[in-house]
């Protein structure tokens, strides 16, 4: 039983800190999968080439040292005697201590968090089973000469609240930079105002805006078969790119086969900018030189936004420091600093977010570029007493904006304007098809959800976002009035 429990703990925590230690972040169930389909002299090429003796010795030390400990344990205190549980603890926990103080890796037993990846790659296998339709099978567009293609932009924010912005609530000041910019250029800003999230979290609503499923939750597995939009965007002729600046591709609904019609792939945001907190304004500065400079380039930007902890978002110098009180770093979420917790929020926007498209809009319009942009989800400030920030039931995190910037002529003569119905992440994979195709989405041909490049009237739509899973969440209709979201009253937000 010893050997065997030795044994287990080698092949749970050691490959689970290996991976920590070179790739800096903890493995995922997709993670697995990819290991599995990979062809094996391409595997092991990628490890050569990835594991140096040095990473491989850091990453292995952990387990070698606290399986040092448990023997010495054990050795010393012996099995009939009984062993001594407090010693034996405290001296695994010095272990994890001097390793993380040392190291900077993974130093808690892993075993735990092994058995739930492994856990979650058991569940989600069914769904890699799926096709998912191929380019081929879709209709080719009559080839533009070079001169004549335009660039599209889809922005794709993290925990932005809508209601939360200077340009939704004028009382908020938040975003002063984007506020003027639509003043400036009002035949090209066009703002869709409080739209509805597929759900309350990031996966959730990318894997929604990247592949258009007709319905939610997505018990038909659309999002498993139906072309991504960067299938869509191939066969119109664009040449495609990801920042995915929270690297969370490939995973079990855009796996690897789908990441072969990205042609660039970027998601190690310190190549961008060394401090966490700048890596979306110097994103921005990097694509709108990209746009400026080519033609025929669709990207898909998914920003690390105001994500919790909110007091990491923004410098903390007074400048910055616009509303106040606010948190202090690392200070917990808790009940009591209700007023802290959304000063410090706003702070974050108004540095990430109006920051960001003062650095993309620094010279005004891209030249022949549209962006569409939105957020995953809102986010909750304790509206109900709880303490979650997102990922759950409640409306506000389901509150996103919705944004669109043009400089084409030809979008600004077939885009739809902003109308008194609320839209959803829904309207967006059928809208940034027909910007890709530069075809108006017309009435008999419409889908489940409708664009908003279109000659028709834009209709009401039944709204609804979900919480759990993306294939078997829960529902959630949020309440309406003539076509448009009803937004709860809040006591005490500004």
């Amino acid at each position: 039983p010893i050997d065997a429990s030795i044994l287990l703990w080698i092949v749970l925590t050691g490959p689970f800190r290996l991976y920590y230690s070179v790739m800096g972040m903890t493995p995922k169930a997709s993670d697995i999968w990819n290991i599995v389909v990979t062809p094996t002299p391409l595997a092991l090429e990628t490890l050569s080439s990835m594991l140096p003796f040095r990473q491989l010795i850091r990453g292995l030390i952990p387990t070698a040292l606290c399986l040092a400990v448990l023997a010495l344990a054990l050795h010393r205190f012996g099995f009939e005697g009984g062993i001594s549980l407090p010693t034996l603890s405290a001296a695994i926990l010095f272990v994890i201590l001097y390793l993380y103080r040392y190291y900077g890796v993974v130093s808690l037993d892993t075993i735990m968090a092994s058995i739930k990846v492994l856990y979650e790659f058991f569940k989600e296998t069914r769904y890699y089973r799926y096709s998912r339709v191929s380019r081929s099978t879709m209709p080719a567009l009559p080839a533009r000469p070079l001169a004549e293609l335009v660039n599209v932009l889809l922005i794709i924010d993290e925990s932005i609240r809508a209601d939360y912005l200077s340009i939704n609530n004028p009382g908020v000041d938040t975003t002063p930079f984007l506020k003027s910019f639509f003043d400036s250029f009002p035949n090209n800003a066009f703002n869709y105002g409080v739209a509805i999230a597929a759900g309350g979290s990031s996966f959730l609503s990318q894997i929604t805006i990247l592949t258009g499923p007709d319905d939610l939750p997505d018990r038909k597995l659309d999002t498993l078969r139906r072309p991504t939009i960067f299938q869509v965007a191939k066969a119109a002729g664009y040449r495609t790119m990801m920042l995915a600046l929270q690297d969370d591709f490939p995973n079990v609904a855009f796996g690897r086969s789908d990441m072969a019609y990205v042609d660039e792939f970027m998601h190690q945001g310190h190549d961008l900018a060394p401090l966490p907190m700048n890596v979306d304004l110097a994103a921005a500065a990097f694509v709108r030189k990209r746009l400026a400079s080519e033609r025929g380039l669709f990207i898909v930007l998914l920003k690390t936004g105001a994500h919790i902890r909110y007091e990491t978002r923004y410098p903390r110098d007074g400048e910055h420091c616009i509303f106040s009180p606010r948190l202090a770093p690392r200070e917990a979420l808790s009940l009591g600093r209700r007023r802290e917790i959304v000063n410090s929020y706003k702070n974050a926007l108004r540095y990430n977010l109006d920051g960001f498209f003062r650095a993309l809009f620094e010279d005004g319009l891209i030249p022949n570029t549209t962006v569409v942009y939105t957020s995953d989800h809102g986010q909750s400030f304790q509206e109900d007493g709880q303490i979650e920030s997102h990922g759950s039931k409640y409306l506000e995190q389901a509150l996103v904006p919705l944004l669109v910037f043009s400089s084409d002529s030809w979008v600004l003569e077939n885009l739809k304007r902003p109308c008194r119905y609320t839209l959803s992440h829904m309207n967006i994979y059928p809208t940034i098809s027909c910007l890709l195709r530069r075809e108006p989405e017309q009435k008999e041909t419409r889908g489940a959800h409708q664009s908003i490049v279109t000659h028709d009237e834009i209709e009401p739509q039944r709204l609804r976002y979900i919480y759990g899973g993306l294939w078997d969440g829960t529902p959630v209709e949020p309440p309406m009035k003539d076509g448009r979201v009803v937004l709860r009253e809040e006591r005490y937000m500004y």
